[in-house]
């Protein structure tokens, strides 16, 4: 990988799948190196294209609630957001600066 532009955040079934963590946009050269029990190597590399580092996470309160009760949406993100687009699945949709808002549900 890039040196300096990306990191290995987590692993899974014994290495087997490797998740990365890209610093910057742009083209990034990935390489595979892998060695069998006999001591064979074998190695690939690819070329990627990272187009976006943006990383939001939505929450919302409550999780459940009846209808006509207000929800809570908010958002943290790595990087700042200048607008939000938010589309509540009922027709009503707002772009906003802020990074929290409300919304009511009044139909199931």
């Amino acid at each position: 990988m890039d040196n300096g532009k990306a990191k290995i955040v987590d692993t899974k079934n014994n290495n087997e799948q490797v998740v990365v963590q890209f610093d910057a946009i742009g083209k990034h050269s990935v390489k595979l190196i892998a060695k069998d029990d006999y001591g064979k190597i074998a190695e690939i590399t690819k070329d990627i294209d990272v187009v976006s580092f943006l990383r939001p996470v939505v929450s919302v309160t409550p999780l459940a609630t009846t209808r006509g009760t207000p929800m809570a949406f908010s958002v943290v993100s790595n990087v700042p957001i200048s607008h939000y687009e938010w589309d509540f699945g009922d027709g009503d949709m707002r772009t906003i600066q802020s990074d929290t808002i409300q919304h009511t549900y009044t139909h199931a």
